[in-house]
């Protein structure tokens, strides 16, 4: 017995019906019978409803598997028809005979459905055309960029590793188009499993195709340098100097991939090489004989430069680092200023490696961002001059001098990284790596007597919220949660302090 405006009733209470009786003596166990079933009921409405989306979804993916056959008969037919009418060439190339790529119209079919699908569906559209070979290079990229934050989104890591790979087993010639973006996307998502089966083959794929698309291959080179994996990063650089060197890309890059070749075997040697011995005069020279650029180098240069990177300390003061205030912008940092700067950073960055357990592939990272930031950074001018008759007529005094401003101007520093992290410049890795990195460096500075614990702490303050904003920068642009955490814990605990 169920009533409209029912209200809880005790075992003990009336019964509602009116009887005089207690409820447990007279409808209690038909109501709780009545309420039981009414829920076996609501549940099995449930299950038929969610059985027949489950179906109404199957048709729907069946349906969208037979339309997807059908393009791929239709681009068959259509090649044969067009080989069948195209007139012999007897000066054709063998190499070029039967080569052809899905029809464009198709194509855009497949992406128009890809576009409309929902969640799974999606990855099914994706995985029918590359079983059907119906990818072409920019499909790979429009498909696998929308796949990869799908993946994150929803924790289909392992999904979107068997996806590429199955790519690069079914359409080898698109997968190799994208490599680099591909190898970008899925290095991060690989188990340890599975970065012991398929790791070697990827990073053959990355160093024989990835300098095709030189902007994307430095950036996953980067990417790597960001997650500490200094072998690998290594392995990379060396394999592919040459190919970088053809790439056409402007001088200073390749200079700037040359001296990430060169630190390869310096931070190789430094890491395994006992403390006592790192810079010892014969030792070191000893070791630079077996350097393949060794007729290359300044040796001198080249061995104080190893020196720094193993632990010798300069004493340091503000006054090491003069600069004008005056005069034209680009001769505003001086050349002690500059050599210093360079100096005091790569104290840095073995400071970060062996007091704070950094790779020194990482900190080399943020190490060249720093110094080209702190050196163009800008200082506040002295007050102008009196233009008197006196003032025109005395004698010219040099242009006054203040000292290069190590702290990082929040202003300032949020510029430079919407340079390094912005549609134009996109270089993400050492943004979020020259970010997390930030804490560090005032640390350094302090410890070095180059600031004060409050001059510390204000930095700490005024930086915080900026590197919150380069956290969400990193999570929309779909970059690995692994370096979105490192960043938040960099600025978690000294915040605190």
């Amino acid at each position: 017995m169920l009533h409209d405006n029912w209200k809880p009733v005790g075992r003990n209470d009336p019964c509602p019906c009116g009887s005089g009786k207690k409820y447990k003596h007279c409808h209690m166990r038909a109501d709780r019978e009545a309420a039981q079933q009414a829920k076996m009921e609501a549940a099995q409405r449930a299950e038929e409803e969610r059985l027949a989306q489950q179906a109404a979804r199957e048709a729907e993916r069946r349906d969208e598997r037979e339309r997807l056959a059908q393009l791929r008969e239709r681009a068959m037919a259509r090649q044969e028809e067009e080989r069948d009418l195209a007139a012999p060439d007897i000066f054709e190339d063998e190499d070029e005979e039967g080569e052809s790529g899905p029809d464009l119209e198709i194509l855009n079919e497949i992406w128009d459905a890809f576009g409309e699908a929902e969640d799974d569906h999606k990855w099914d559209i994706c995985q029918s055309a590359i079983d059907d070979q119906l990818m072409d290079d920019e499909g790979v990229f429009e498909f696998f960029i929308v796949l990869h934050r799908d993946a994150l989104e929803r924790g289909l890591e392992s999904r979107f590793v068997q996806l590429v790979l199955r790519l690069r087993q079914q359409c080898l010639d698109a997968y190799q188009s994208q490599v680099a973006y591909l190898f970008e996307w899925t290095f991060p998502f690989l188990s340890p499993s599975e970065r012991e089966t398929f790791l070697p083959d990827l990073i053959g794929d990355l160093i024989a195709d990835g300098p095709r698309k030189s902007e994307a291959f430095l950036n996953t080179v980067d990417m790597l340098a960001a997650f500490g994996e200094s072998a690998l990063h290594a392995q990379v650089v060396r394999a592919t100097q040459e190919a970088i060197e053809m790439a056409g890309l402007f001088e200073w890059a390749v200079d700037g991939y040359a001296t990430q070749l060169m630190d390869s075997y310096l931070f190789e040697y430094l890491d395994n090489t006992p403390p006592e011995m790192r810079a010892e005069p014969a030792h070191v020279n000893e070791w630079i004989e077996t350097l393949p650029f060794r007729d290359e180098l300044l040796k001198d240069v080249f061995i104080a430069y190893l020196g720094r990177l193993a632990g010798q300390r300069h004493t340091w003061a503000l006054e090491d680092f003069p600069v004008r205030t005056s005069g034209r912008k680009d001769d505003r940092v001086l050349e002690i200023t500059d050599d210093n700067l360079a100096y005091l950073c790569q104290e840095f960055l073995a400071y970060l490696h062996w007091e704070k357990g950094v790779a020194f592939v990482k900190g080399e990272l943020a190490r060249k961002e720093l110094r080209f930031f702190l050196a163009n950074q800008e200082i506040s001018s002295p007050p102008r001059k009196s233009k008197s008759r006196k003032s025109r007529n005395a004698a010219k005094n040099p242009a006054s001098t203040s000292v290069l401003p190590l702290r990082p101007d929040r202003k300032q520093l949020d510029e430079n990284l919407h340079g390094l992290m912005s549609f134009l410049g996109y270089q993400p890795y050492k943004g979020i790596v020259l970010m997390e990195m930030i804490p560090f460096w005032l640390e350094f500075l302090e410890e070095r007597g180059l600031i004060d614990r409050d001059s510390h702490a204000a930095s700490l303050r005024s930086l915080a919220d900026l590197a919150g904003a380069v956290q969400t920068y990193a999570a929309h642009e779909s970059l690995s949660p692994q370096l979105i955490e490192n960043l938040a814990v960099a600025w978690a605990t000294p915040v605190k302090k």
